[in-house]
């Protein structure tokens, strides 16, 4: 089974709003011995879950009109198949728990671990909050298949919190560390990544 014919976000994200896409579309069989599409659907109803329970949590404004913006000044001409290759998904988030889909217990609450991953790039995090003025972000951004042209040496990493920016640098290794003080609850987080002055990865962590 090609990777091309997994099911995209676009057809994920009908499935949940309506499983009876899936009949509809002639697709039950793929998903039916998909075992990857279907364990990324249940990820995201886990995800769709944890976030009905969240009603207190809503998107800034602000921020929502700045991310139009940005896919607004995606190039015009390019393929929905390019485009969609820019996305990736959330793997693993330490605020779900892996079966119920609950917050983790209050011991871990000073860590929060995450992991992004897309058909060219994986991102491993860690938000270190021991000291809640002095928050870090540690982790490492990594090519799949692993790249040799070492395009992830000298890319930096842009964290913005709040509307405040904070810079660092990726090493040989694809790892990186960025202290940005406080984190605000109701304000998203946003993780760039540039190569040779391209957005090569964008990503937003709720609060």
């Amino acid at each position: 089974m090609h990777a091309e014919d997994h099911f995209d976000d676009d057809f994920l994200m009908r499935l949940l709003r309506d499983p009876d896409e899936l009949q509809r579309s002639g697709r039950e069989r793929h998903f039916n011995a998909c075992e990857s599409c279907r364990d990324q659907l249940e990820s995201y109803r886990r995800i769709q879950a944890f976030l009905h329970r969240e009603s207190d949590f809503e998107v800034p404004r602000g921020w929502v009109n700045r991310m139009v913006k940005i896919f607004e000044a995606e190039e015009p001409g390019e393929s929905s198949t390019a485009s969609s290759k820019t996305f990736g998904w959330l793997l693993f988030d330490s605020l779900l728990a892996d079966a119920a889909g609950i917050r983790a217990p209050a011991r871990a609450a000073t860590e929060r671990h995450l992991i992004w991953e897309s058909a060219r790039f994986r991102v491993d995090l860690l938000i270190d909050s021991a000291d809640p003025d002095q928050v870090v972000f540690i982790g490492q951004l990594v090519e799949r298949p692993p790249g040799d042209d070492g395009r992830l040496v000298g890319a930096t990493v842009e964290v913005t919190v709040g509307g405040r920016v904070f810079n660092g640098e990726v090493n040989f290794t694809g790892e990186f560390v960025v202290p940005v003080g406080r984190l605000t609850r109701g304000h998203p987080v946003e993780i760039h990544f540039w190569f040779a002055g391209a957005l090569s990865v964008f990503l937003v962590i709720p609060s």
